[in-house]
């Protein structure tokens, strides 16, 4: 579903990417780790077109992104940030309806109707004419999550979906992250949530410095990392 190779993104001087290459196959959930600083984000913003790399190849179910066909490919992966991002003067249903009627030009009742199917598929049925501050912040980030699903995406990227949540709401993101798993979605999900990974995750990629240091089946990487800076890492976050 997404292919990366030798890609390159500078800030400046500095290299924040550096040659990273990446497969992510149809169906999969694969989880991005590593220090922060290391390139994690950018790499998410790469994938969905937000940043335009220096050098390398990114392909999309099989299309190579560029720049005359990013805004396109965008719609085909969504993307779930760590703060919310909802719009608080729209109920929870505009929300979600605004980009596929201005961007995909359904007509309302279309777009209502994949919305209210969204927030089925994210727990959140009734919620449709909810203000998005009346909502816990567990409840606005499944709303985020359904706002991307509204698009009809071929994949989900996440950044940190769950970093500016309360520990008690972090379960029920996870749970629909699990949920859209077992449907066949294709995830790819930056996360220190190590539980999460251990039990949810196909593949772990581990950056550190721009690079990847090490990949392959969670219980592999996560059980018996052969890179020194895996072993650093997990170390760290075990402390």
């Amino acid at each position: 579903m997404i292919r990366v190779r030798g890609l390159v993104k500078r800030f400046g001087g500095d290299i924040v990417l550096d040659g990273i290459d990446l497969d992510v196959p149809e169906g999969a959930l694969v989880a991005l780790i590593g220090p922060s600083g290391c390139g994690k984000s950018t790499l998410l913003r790469c994938l969905n077109g937000l940043e335009t790399p220096d050098s390398g190849e990114i392909e999309i179910d099989g299309e190579r992104l560029g720049p005359g066909n990013a805004a396109r490919l965008r719609g085909r992966v969504g993307m779930v940030f760590q703060s919310f991002n909802l719009f608080p003067h729209r109920s929870v249903l505009s929300n979600l309806t605004l980009a596929p009627r201005v961007v995909r030009h359904r007509s309302r009742e279309q777009a209502e109707a994949d919305a209210r199917l969204a927030l089925a598929r994210v727990g959140l049925s009734g919620f449709e004419s909810r203000a998005p501050a009346t909502l816990s912040g567990g409840q606005q980030q499944r709303a985020a999550i359904a706002r991307a699903l509204a698009m009809a995406p071929r994949a989900m990227l996440y950044d940190e979906p769950t970093s500016a949540l309360d520990p008690e709401r972090v379960g029920e993101v996870l749970a629909v992250m699990r949920d859209l798993d077992a449907g066949g979605m294709t995830q790819v999900v930056v996360t220190h949530e190590m539980r999460f990974v251990r039990e949810a995750a196909d593949t772990v990629v581990v950056l550190d410095h721009g690079r990847v240091v090490e990949s392959g089946p969670a219980a592999e990487v996560l059980a018996a990392p052969r890179d020194a800076r895996t072993r650093n890492f997990l170390g760290s976050m075990q402390a």
